[in-house]
């Protein structure tokens, strides 16, 4: 079990950092500009690149997620200041709150299917983990951090994304 979550990791690593490599030449450094993808100002590209990535790695059997991350901070390694990093940051953004609002509408749907899925040993452990077990790792690690009591109370409670929804 452990040899397996080991190997999936590292193919996840390593083929997070080749895309992202290859990705990171093509969107900033390539000779010739029609291969340059930065230059066509495109946000579809980064999703492109999350499915190069992704795809790729599972079809190795690694972790597609980890190869993702790994494959966007090598590419925004490859140039820190390009200005086309706002472009996909917006275009991210635009991305996330479409998938947000079909979430939304769908969710009278989904709801139903849950329901009938959803145990009371499953909707048990569901709320350990949110409310006891999500909280105190957000407390854990943030222990050598600068952030005061209150706010590493408030940090592991809410998480990053929910402080963040505050602001």
């Amino acid at each position: 079990m452990w040899s397996d979550i080991l190997v999936r990791s590292v193919v996840g690593l390593l083929v997070g950092l080749a895309v992202g490599r290859l990705l990171g030449w093509m969107f900033f450094q390539a000779g010739w500009k029609a291969l340059r993808l930065s230059e066509h100002r495109e946000g579809f590209v980064a999703l492109a690149a999350t499915f190069t990535a992704y795809g790729l790695t599972e079809l190795l059997h690694g972790y597609g997620f980890l190869a993702v991350f790994i494959a966007a901070c090598t590419i925004r390694n490859a140039e820190r200041a390009h200005r086309y990093h706002r472009v996909v940051h917006a275009f991210t953004d635009q991305i996330e709150r479409l998938l947000t609002a079909v979430i939304l509408f769908s969710r009278r749907r989904l709801r139903s299917r849950w329901r009938s899925a959803l145990t009371w040993r499953g909707a048990l452990l569901g709320l350990v983990l949110f409310l006891l077990i999500r909280p105190a790792v957000g407390w854990a690690v943030q222990m050598r951090g600068k952030a005061t009591e209150k706010e590493r109370a408030a940090i592991a409670i809410f998480g990053i994304r929910g402080i963040g929804s505050f602001f």
